[in-house]
């Protein structure tokens, strides 16, 4: 599965401008296919900073999302981030 195949995405970027840099030059690289709509939602916008919750609040915004029928698609690619470098990814889907 290449990631023209993912529908919308979650982070845990919670307004420093590197990290929305850091998002969309990963998508940068590895997108080998236009997409007019490629959306990235940012719970801590609503929420705030959530630290270690932050993996369990993206699972429940994506099954939420999709449960309730207001998501962009059926695929979500979540990913986080920490200042002291380590990344972590997981795309999750819909049945």
């Amino acid at each position: 599965m290449g990631i023209e195949e993912i529908d919308y995405r979650i982070a845990d970027i919670s307004g420093e401008h590197y990290y929305f840099k850091e998002a969309e030059l990963a998508v940068a690289r590895t997108l080998r296919k236009v997409k007019p709509n490629f959306d990235i939602w940012h719970p801590a916008e609503c929420a705030g900073e959530m630290g270690a919750v932050s993996g369990i609040a993206m699972l429940a915004l994506a099954g939420a999302a999709c449960t309730k029928g207001y998501s962009p698609g059926r695929r979500a690619l979540l990913h986080w981030s920490n200042d002291a470098g380590e990344r972590a990814a997981a795309i999750v889907g819909a049945a």
